[in-house]
Formats: C-alpha cells, sequence, structure tokens
C-alpha cells in the first residue's frame, strides 16, 4: 500500500502538463474525504524530466526502454506516471509482467486505462493519433483487437508535432507551425470520416485538444476525441493506493 504524499510526473518537454493541473485542481477535494488535513497539506504533484536526452523521441525502442528503466530506477517508493506515450509503450510489457510495480514505486500509464475505457464506450473504428514509437509498437492495437476482432485500430503517426507543441505555449506566432503540421490529418479524410474515435496517444497532444478538435473538424470527423490523460486521472481516481 502506497501513501500518497508525492506523486511524480514523468515526461518530456510540456507533456504531462494537463494531467499536473487536474492533480492540482481536483485531488484535494477528493483527499478531504478520505484523509486527515495533516496529510493532505504534505501531497505534492511534480512533473520531472523523463530523460535529459534531447534525442529522446528519436531513439530506438530498445534505448527507450533502457532510458525510462534507468530514470524510474531513481525514484523509490513513490507513485510514478509515465504520461509519456512512446516510454509507456517502450515498458508495457514489463509494467504487465510486474503488475506496474517497478523498483518499489508503482507506474501508472497511459495506455491500458485508454483501451478499457474504449472497450466500455464500446468504440468500433479507433484512430491513434500518436508519436513513432508508439505507432509502431502498436500495443492499442494489439489489447484491443485481442479483446474484440470486430473493433478496427488505425494510427496516424505525426512524429514533429510534440517539437512545436513544446514551443507553441499559447502563442500566436507559433500556431502556424501547428497547423502546417497538422495538415498531414488531410492524407487520412477517408479514415477519420469513418472511426468514431480518436484517441491522443502523445501526452503532448492533449494540451492542444482544442486546436487538433479544430483542424479535424476539416476533415468531416464527427467522432469522440478521447484525452488520454483525462481518462488516466479518471482510472487514478477509481485506484485503492491513489487515496
Amino acid at each position: 500500500m502506497y501513501i500518497l504524499r508525492e506523486m511524480i510526473i514523468l515526461d518530456i518537454g510540456t507533456g504531462g502538463e494537463h494531467l499536473r493541473r487536474l492533480l492540482i485542481k481536483n485531488t484535494n477535494k477528493k483527499l478531504d474525504k478520505t484523509m486527515n488535513k495533516k496529510l493532505n497539506k504534505n501531497i505534492n504533484v511534480q512533473i520531472q524530466k523523463l530523460s535529459p536526452n534531447s534525442n529522446f523521441c528519436k531513439s530506438t525502442k530498445k534505448e527507450m526502454k533502457q532510458l525510462t528503466l534507468q530514470r524510474i530506477q531513481k525514484i523509490t517508493d513513490q507513485i510514478i506516471v509515465l504520461t509519456c506515450h512512446s516510454a509507456a509503450s517502450a515498458i508495457l510489457d514489463l509494467l504487465i509482467s510486474r503488475d506496474h510495480r517497478l523498483f518499489n514505486s508503482y507506474v501508472y500509464e497511459p495506455i491500458i486505462p485508454t483501451c478499457l475505457y474504449l472497450q466500455q464506450q464500446k468504440c468500433q473504428h479507433v484512430i491513434v493519433l500518436s508519436t513513432t514509437t508508439t505507432c509502431k509498437v502498436r500495443w492499442h492495437q494489439r489489447i484491443l483487437e485481442k479483446q474484440n476482432p470486430d473493433i478496427s485500430v488505425s494510427y496516424i503517426c505525426l512524429p514533429k508535432l510534440p517539437i512545436a507543441v513544446d514551443s507553441y505555449q499559447g502563442q500566436h506566432q507559433n500556431l502556424n507551425h501547428l497547423n502546417i503540421l497538422l495538415q498531414k490529418l488531410s492524407n487520412y479524410k477517408h479514415l477519420l470520416e469513418q472511426c468514431d474515435c480518436l484517441v491522443l496517444g502523445c501526452s503532448h497532444f492533449n494540451g492542444i485538444e482544442k486546436i487538433i478538435t479544430q483542424k479535424l473538424q476539416q476533415y468531416q470527423f464527427s467522432g469522440k476525441i478521447i484525452n488520454t490523460e483525462q481518462i488516466l486521472y479518471q482510472f487514478m481516481c477509481k485506484q485503492k493506493n491513489f487515496v
């Protein structure tokens, strides 16, 4: 049983910021009902850099797995939230085999909670908007199609978008760069018209959900957009070790 005093979010750049805001805004309201005030005041949510390597996102799956495990090993007896989908994709097999416990810490990740949510919503035609490693490993597809062969899962890979999101930071002059990269969605117009939900399969993408939504509407997308950090937060709130 982990006593929630500190929660560490591991990601790259501005990834994980949406989840951090959710936790800061809502966690204390939940804990007020379940913990005494003294413990509640000691709770701290941090975002820490997953890797000092600026080329982390360009790493191979093997390299990414090694770097992620090295980073997690430096944290002991904590609750860790690995919001980076690429890193989660690289170590998910290990997390599953060890019941999400690594080096005396419990590790949350966004892929399994998202798949559980999609199953509950009975989605049939799913698109995962992702970066390279997530697209290559295809955990969403493997999990969902194994559970239900009638589900179809496709991927749209936008590897340069996270860096553009880091540069954007709400600044209008950087919006054009985001829109140029999102133009790639036009190549998948037919696929977008058919799908009933699109998964934001990178923590950076959750931070520009409104921009992505506006772009998708131009291509006749009428499905649901899945904010994976919102789904992860809801999943965490249901777990015993969260309270």
